[in-house]
């Protein structure tokens, strides 16, 4: 028995279209007995999509705000700073060598 697309499309919820197909195919013992692991695997799945893009979005607004700063003020980017730091350190005065 082939469930055709219209039929997809009509259930909204995946758990109700899970339930239908496994009564159509008179598996209600496994629907029984692994009904709560199919749920479980489920929301596994959507909670780890859900974190994955969350977490990509987060990177690109950290990028945006870098890219905002870089251009208002255009100064020296930090690992210049940080250069021009060392080196004036190195050309420091040693008290030592008097």
């Amino acid at each position: 028995m082939t469930i055709s697309p219209a039929e997809i499309v009509m259930y909204y919820d995946i758990l109700l279209y899970i339930c239908d197909f496994v009564q159509r195919i008179d598996l209600m013992f496994f629907l029984r007995e692994n009904m709560n692991d199919i749920i479980k695997l489920l929301t596994n799945r959507m909670t780890k999509y859900e974190v994955v893009t969350q977490s990509s979005n987060v990177k690109k607004e950290r990028e945006l705000e870098k890219e905002e700063d870089s251009e208002e003020n255009p100064e020296k980017d930090p690992e210049e700073k940080s250069k021009g730091k060392q080196c004036k350190a190195d050309e420091a005065p040693n008290p030592g060598s008097d």
